[in-house]
C-alpha cells in the first residue's frame, strides 16, 4: 500500500542552485496551503560559466541533465501528478540555453520553460502573497538570484509592473556587471515619500531567508535594515571557513551571502525604507501554488 498522497512538483533552475519542491496536490491542500513533502537543493552554479563565457559548458549541462533525471525518479516515488520546470537568468542568457533545454527534453521528456523576469515575479506574487498585504500600502517585491534581481511594484494588492536587472550574487561576487545597471535599478525603484501610502519591501530568495534566520528573529517579525547592515558588517569580516564552520552555512551560500546583503541594502537605501518583510516564498512555491490552483479548478 502506498501511503504517499498524490502530489505536484516544481523544478526551479536558478543561476546559483536548482531546486525540486514536491508538495501535496490540490485535493489535500488545507487552508494553510500546500504541504511540502520534499525540498531538494543542488548548487549547480550554471551562472559561473554563463556569466563569464556566455554559454553553459558541457560540464554544467551534464550536471543539469543528471539533476533532472534525479527529479524524475523522486517525482515518481512521490506520485507526482503534475509538475513544471522553470529556468531563470543563467539559461535565459546562455547562448546555448534553448539548445540545452531541447537536449534535456529529448533525454528525459522534461520540458524546461525558460522564463523572463516578469513571469518569474508574477509566479511568486500569485502564490497568495497578496493575501497578507495591506491595500493601503505600496510594496516592492525583490527577488535576488545569482544572475539577476527581479523587482515588482505592488499597489492595492495588485501587481503593477516589474523589471529584471542583471545584478545578482554571482555577478557581484565576480564583478561581472556594469555601473550603469546599478543606476538604472536605483532610478526604477519608487521612494517611500507618498503621503499616506507607506512603501515596504518584500524580500525573496534563499539568501534573504538565510539572513533572516541568522538575525534570530521570531517568525513574522520584519527584518530591520539596521539589523541587516550589522549582519553585513559581521559577515564581511569573516572568512569563508568561518562562515561555514561558525554559522553552519553551506560553502555555496557562504560565498554569496555578502553580495546578497549588499543588493538588498542598496535597494532599501534607494527606497528609503527601514524594514524588509521576509515571507520565505520563492519561485518553486509559486509554481506549486499555480499547479494546485489548476487542479482545484479542473476538479470543480
Amino acid at each position: 500500500m502506498n501511503f504517499l498522497p498524490p502530489a505536484v512538483a516544481a523544478i526551479d533552475i536558478g543561476s546559483n542552485a536548482a531546486r525540486l519542491l514536491i508538495a501535496t496536490s490540490a485535493e489535500d491542500v488545507s487552508a494553510a496551503g500546500p504541504r511540502k513533502e520534499l525540498l531538494l537543493r543542488v548548487p549547480l552554479r550554471l551562472g559561473e560559466s554563463v556569466f563569464t563565457q556566455g554559454v553553459l559548458t558541457k560540464e554544467k549541462a551534464d550536471a543539469l541533465l543528471h539533476f533532472i533525471k534525479a527529479c524524475k525518479h523522486l517525482m515518481k516515488i512521490h506520485r507526482v501528478t503534475a509538475f513544471r520546470a522553470c529556468a531563470t537568468a543563467a539559461m535565459r542568457e546562455a547562448k546555448n540555453g534553448e539548445e540545452t533545454a531541447r537536449w534535456i527534453a529529448r533525454k528525459t521528456g522534461v520540458t524546461i520553460d525558460i522564463i523572463n523576469g516578469t513571469e518569474e515575479s508574477r509566479i511568486i506574487y500569485e502564490s497568495h502573497i497578496a493575501d497578507k498585504l495591506s491595500p493601503r500600502r505600496r510594496y516592492i517585491y525583490v527577488d535576488v538570484g545569482g544572475g539577476s534581481t527581479e523587482i515588482a511594484l505592488i499597489e492595492q494588492r495588485r501587481f503593477k509592473k516589474s523589471r529584471s536587472f542583471k545584478i545578482g550574487t554571482l555577478r557581484l561576487r565576480e564583478g561581472n556587471f556594469s555601473d550603469g545597471t546599478w543606476e538604472k535599478l536605483r532610478q526604477w525603484i519608487p521612494h517611500n515619500d507618498t503621503p499616506g501610502v507607506p512603501l515596504e519591501i518584500i524580500g525573496s530568495g534563499g539568501n534573504i531567508n538565510k539572513l533572516y534566520r541568522l538575525a534570530g528573529l521570531p517568525a513574522g517579525t520584519k527584518l530591520s535594515v539596521a539589523r541587516l547592515r550589522r549582519l553585513h558588517a559581521e559577515l564581511s569580516g569573516m572568512t569563508l571557513e568561518e562562515k561555514t564552520s561558525r554559522l553552519k552555512l553551506r560553502p555555496d551560500r557562504a560565498d554569496v551571502i555578502v553580495p546578497a546583503c549588499e543588493i538588498f541594502l542598496a535597494i532599501a537605501n534607494a527606497a528609503g525604507v527601514r524594514h524588509i518583510n521576509v515571507p520565505t516564498m520563492g519561485l518553486a512555491d509559486g509554481i506549486v501554488h499555480q499547479l494546485c490552483q489548476q487542479q482545484r479548478g479542473a476538479a470543480q
